[in-house]
């Protein structure tokens, strides 16, 4: 069903942020305080003129002022003529190919000589501060652009002027506003590069765990040449390099810690060393960000894994308590994971095996990644074993065998079935496909085996990639189908994947959407924390995949049965959070129904009845869509319950009722969760329970200058909270005109928008007229009166 497009408004409503308060200290320009014979003349050539005319050039209409800035730049005392830089910034016109652009002019007696442009590749909004001149080295001008991009996303872009060419020397992404920094990381006076590439997705940007991971780069006098953990060269020392490169290894097993024990050996053998110093200085920053996350994490049991704090993050693991370690809740309802067991699983497992492949005798890397594995699957074998091996390894702590006891007397523990002796191992297919997919020995990449459950012969295992797509062969992950015979295993089908970026063992189920076929589910990640829910189906003659969903947030969608028929249906999650950023906490929620009719997998969204139903149904029905357009759900449920007591077999109506039903039910329980409950009510159509809440707030807050007090969730985005009330509301009003509690509201959005909006009062005045008895709405255009005419 078609909603308000509310992607343009996310991102306005940004801009506007970054032009308002995105920088609360303009940073100046290094310029000298005495204007020069070059600076005059530059004034004269008309700095407005230049800033108009470079507007005008990019199609940028400057309704809200100058929308190009030009400034000054320091230069090293060569240039004959004094250089100045100028931007566009404000948000980019309605052309898809346009881009943000930098410009270096000179300023002479006879006007301005145009010497470089570049058009950056991140950044889609810029505020009039948002490019400052910064020291990289003595001899060029160096530039930094930070800007946004997206709902809340930044962009680092560094500048080079070399004296003939502006070029783009390096442009960082960030998934959060902070794309990193120029600081002296080698303590040299010169300023490095730090591009901030964390993961703030780890549940949601919302839940405050957050795994740090940056790039580091130097100046060297050529290129910006990027600092990783790397082995040394093997014409040095042998003890050098075997402290280096252990800690080299250990780093990218997130070992910072014993990493940085092995590189400060490393130090004291080579202390001049350039590439020793900074693996030293990756290492080091590293392992402290990454405890300062912990520090602040709201789940610090994870960000102390992303530290390689492993027997740390077992204290906080036990502090849990054994009894709800190993029920059927083994996160707490009121933890920050609650929700994201699964998450929560996978980690642990991943990053406990990587780390196991360097230090197999550590306890504490075994036991959290049994528990992730428990996590995931239960049943799972792995977990007992992977425990009591950690208790094995430390003796001398009891909570290990106390913790591996607990999960072997679990109710319902079962142990792995026997393989048959008469089939091929598992584990000659997975070395296979293994060698084929150039996976071997990478602990980043892996193929998973399954049996798939069957009606009778042949006997079929499903396998997929897993953890990073392949190497060679596709840049895709895969699945496929294999028969397992006497004389070997035998391939029937092959298919790729078309969303997923990553996978863990566990991300492929198989799951029943209809007898005729098997059908498998994959679950995976997608881009910094994006998820994709793909669906396949084996006919007996190919593999073939049958749909793939992308979702900005971990959660794609689900396999589930929607209509309780004891069949399994598809439900994909189209959620929007970013109503005002991620971690806001707003979300507008979205969803689509698919189930199999007989002969293919078909979208059950509201439809209208056929001309050959009766009248008075079509009617109902009708009715009850154009409320669930207007996202008045309660409203439309009262209708579609008519429709079905009037046709209780008719599958179109059940099905409308259905989505109908949850969507009104989720929406609700999104309200409750809301930093901003008017909107979520709004949302979901509970326009009473808006209006609720914004009395709440108070007339004379209502219609001042500050109407969204600044302890609010929603503090700052007036704009968007003024579009989406008038937008919904107008949408509304179509189908119910005589509502005075969405004509307020609609009011009050517009005031958001233009605090002198002749709509406003009339808007309150039409509410009050279709309810002369309330006496709230009634005060509210009181109050808005009042405020006109204090102003005039």
């Amino acid at each position: 069903m078609p909603l308000p497009p509310l992607r343009r408004v996310f991102s306005f409503v940004l801009l506007l942020t970054l032009l308002v308060s995105g920088c609360a200290q303009p940073v100046m320009w290094p310029v000298s305080a005495t204007p020069t014979v070059a600076a005059r003349s530059a004034e004269a050539a008309g700095l407005a003129e230049l800033a108009n005319q470079l507007a005008a050039e990019s199609g940028l209409v400057q309704d809200l002022g100058p929308l190009v800035t030009v400034q000054p730049v320091a230069t090293a005392g060569g240039e004959e003529k004094t250089l100045f830089v100028s931007h566009t910034h404000g948000f980019p016109p309605d052309n898809p190919s346009f881009r943000q652009r930098v410009w270096i002019h000179a300023a002479g007696p006879e006007g301005w000589e145009a010497l470089g442009r570049v058009e950056l590749e991140c950044a889609e909004y810029l505020n009039e501060f948002s490019v400052k001149q910064v020291n990289m080295d003595p001899v060029d001008v160096w530039l930094t652009v930070i800007g946004g991009v997206g709902a809340h996303s930044g962009c680092l872009e560094l500048l080079r002027w070399d004296g003939e060419n502006l070029s783009v020397i390096i442009s960082g992404f960030s998934s959060s506003p902070d794309a990193g920094s120029l600081t002296d990381l080698n303590g040299d006076g010169q300023l490095d590069l730090l591009l901030n590439n964390s993961d703030p997705y780890i549940f949601c940007y919302a839940c405050g765990v957050r795994q740090y991971w940056a790039q580091l780069f130097y100046w060297d006098g050529q290129t910006l040449k990027e600092v990783t953990p790397t082995p040394l060269a093997d014409d040095l020392p042998a003890e050098l390099r075997a402290f280096n490169d252990r800690a080299a290894e250990l780093a990218a097993a997130s070992l910072f810690a014993d990493a940085l024990e092995q590189i400060e050996q490393a130090e004291a053998i080579a202390p001049g060393n350039a590439a020793v110093s900074w693996n030293a200085i990756w290492i080091r920053h590293h392992l402290e960000a990454s405890r300062e996350e912990a520090s602040t994490s709201s789940y610090p049991l994870l960000n102390h894994v992303f530290a390689g704090d492993w027997e740390t993050a077992f204290d906080a693991l036990w502090d849990v308590g054994l009894t709800t370690l190993v029920s059927d809740a083994p996160i707490p309802a009121d933890s920050a994971a609650s929700g994201f067991e699964h998450v929560v699983g996978v980690l642990l497992a991943q990053f406990a095996d990587t780390a196991l492949a360097l230090q197999p005798e550590r306890a504490a890397i075994h036991a959290l990644g049994a528990w992730g594995r428990f996590l995931i699957e239960p049943d799972d074998p792995a977990v007992q074993s992977g425990m009591q091996l950690a208790a094995e390894l430390a003796t001398e702590d009891s909570r290990y065998k106390e913790l591996a006891k607990a999960l072997e007397s679990r109710p319902g523990t079962v142990a792995a079935a026997p393989a048959s002796s008469t089939l091929p191992s598992k584990q000659t297919l997975q070395d296979r496909l293994a060698g084929e997919y150039g996976s071997k020995q990478d602990p980043a990449r892996g193929v998973a085996v399954q049996q798939l459950e069957t009606s009778g012969e042949p006997t079929l295992f499903a396998a997929n990639t897993f953890g990073l797509p392949p190497q060679s062969v596709s840049a895709s992950h895969i699945v496929s189908i294999h028969e397992a015979q006497e004389s070997g295993w035998l391939e029937l089908g092959r298919e790729a994947l078309d969303c997923v970026d990553y996978l863990d063992e566990y991300s492929l189920k198989q799951v029943s959407i209809e007898p005729t076929g098997l059908w498998l589910a994959v679950q995976g990640g997608a881009g910094a924390h994006g998820g994709c829910l793909e669906l396949l189906r084996w006919d007996g003659q190919a593999l073939s995949l049958v749909i793939s969903s992308f979702n900005s947030i971990p959660d794609a969608g689900s396999v589930v049965d929607l209509n309780g028929d004891g069949q399994l249906d598809l439900l994909l999650n189209n959620s929007d959070p970013y109503i005002f950023c991620y971690a806001c906490g707003l979300q507008l929620y979205l969803a689509r129904f698919f189930h199999w009719d007989g002969e293919k997998l078909a979208e059950a969204a509201p439809r209208l009845l056929p001309d050959d139903r009766p009248l008075h149904l079509r009617a109902i029905n009708s009715h009850a869509l154009a409320l669930a357009e207007a996202s008045l759900y309660a409203d439309a449920l009262d209708e579609i319950e008519r429709a079905r007591v009037a046709a209780p077999s008719d599958p179109t109506v059940h099905w409308n009722a259905l989505w109908i039903r949850h969507h009104l039910e989720v929406s609700r329980q999104l309200a409750v969760a809301s930093p901003f409950p008017l909107l979520s009510h709004v949302f979901a159509g509970d326009w009473d329970f808006s209006f609720e809440v914004l009395w709440s707030m108070g007339p004379s807050t209502l219609f001042s200058n500050t109407p969204i007090p600044a302890d609010s969730a929603a503090y700052g985005f007036d704009q968007t909270i003024g579009l989406l009330l008038t937008q919904y509301g107008n949408n509304a009003l179509l189908v119910q005109p005589e509502r005075a509690d969405i004509h307020a509201l609609v009011a009050w959005g517009r005031f958001l928008l233009n605090r002198d909006d002749p709509a406003v009062l009339s808007g309150l005045e039409k509410a009050a007229d279709l309810a002369p008895g309330n006496l709230r709405i009634a005060a509210l255009a009181a109050a808005y009166r009042e405020r006109a005419g204090s102003r005039n």
